[in-house]
């Protein structure tokens, strides 16, 4: 958490953690939140928002 305490003393406003809502319609098809699931875990697995902080 430091490091994006220090990230935002340096007015760095993209590095702002915080939360997303993501909503499915009931009438979705599987496939369609299927894609969505794979998409939230393809971020959550490839981006590393502490190496970004680092190279600030």
């Amino acid at each position: 958490m430091e490091k994006f305490t220090n990230a935002l003393r340096k007015e760095i406003n993209t590095m702002k953690p915080g939360w997303t809502r993501v909503y499915f319609h009931f009438t979705m098809d599987d496939e369609a939140f299927k894609f969505i699931i794979k998409a939230i875990q393809f971020v959550k697995k490839y981006v590393n928002l502490e190496a970004h902080i680092e190279n600030i």
